[in-house]
């Protein structure tokens, strides 16, 4: 976060002085600011949460929020379809994985695993702030992005007990004129044990849109950061 000293000085009467950078980071901390007050006004909706063990067929889930994020925790290779909506929709995961999904309705889960398991569709709210880091695949809340901004996205894939792994990172977002979702690639990036990886990507707004996420796609053990460049 920018140092309130910073942040107060660009603010002060002298502000068309300052420079590049300070406006910059004044503008993301301004951003992350009005993010996280959306987030304390945001209304609580409600979580589908599901578990059990081994091969399983679940009927009439409801789900009734849209955007959420599909959250699942397992022992074992595990996949996750949902049926009964405009399309089939599968989630796979060996441990752990988080993806974006923009769907409503009422579906059937066809699980199919090897152990134990957990499904928890969540709504994706307001309340995300830049920079970000975590491990593992990620969807995060909306986050303000009133302008074109360059990010650097990292990882490093010295921990990972995959051989291999891709590290997708999408912005996600609705169209302009109509309200189905995109999920806009900004890298598609394979990783082999012990890789490192940096690259600068633009997030560029959509008009009339406000609502904002970014979600990662990697094995559990990949480590990853997106930070807004100077």
């Amino acid at each position: 976060l920018v140092p309130v000293v910073v942040f107060a000085q660009v603010l002060a009467d002298g502000w068309q002085d300052a420079s590049l950078e300070a406006l910059q980071q004044a503008q993301q901390e301004i951003s992350n600011r009005i993010s996280q007050l959306r987030a304390v006004s945001a209304p609580s909706d409600a979580r589908v949460e599901l578990s059990g063990e081994g091969t399983s067929i679940l009927s009439g889930v409801s789900v009734d929020f849209s955007p959420s994020r599909v959250v699942i925790e397992c022992d074992g290779k595990t996949s996750v379809t949902f049926t009964g909506g405009k399309y089939d929709y599968t989630f796979d995961a060996s441990s752990y994985s988080v993806d974006f999904f923009d769907e409503t309705g009422t579906f059937d889960l066809l699980i199919e695993s090897v152990g134990s398991w957990s499904v928890t569709v969540e709504p994706i709210v307001d309340g995300g702030i830049l920079p970000m880091e975590g491990k593992g695949s990620f969807v995060s809340d909306f986050f303000e992005l009133s302008a074109p901004m360059i990010v650097t996205v990292s990882s490093d894939a010295t921990g990972m007990d995959a051989l291999l792994s891709n590290l997708i990172v999408k912005l996600c977002h609705q169209y302009e004129n109509i309200e189905s979702w995109q999920r806009e690639s900004l890298t598609n990036e394979l990783l082999s044990g012990g890789d490192t990886f940096s690259a600068d990507v633009i997030l560029q707004p959509v008009d009339g849109r406000t609502q904002y996420c970014l979600s990662v796609t990697c094995e559990p053990d990949v480590a990853w950061s997106i930070t807004p460049k100077a």
